[in-house]
């Protein structure tokens, strides 16, 4: 997953085609985990998963 994100993230620096770039973020959203709390929860219970 973080490979996904970093390889958008260079195409932006590179000004690929947007279209490439939003595939990959489209990509990434479909598998953000917003339902389940890590292990930075027992510290911060109050803020949402997900980012």
């Amino acid at each position: 997953m973080w490979d996904t994100a970093l390889a958008a993230h260079a195409l932006l620096e590179t000004k690929a085609e947007p279209e490439a770039v939003r595939r990959a973020c489209d990509w990434l959203v479909e598998r953000q985990v917003t339902d389940v709390a890590g292990d930075w929860a027992a510290r911060r219970g109050d803020v949402a998963p997900g980012g």
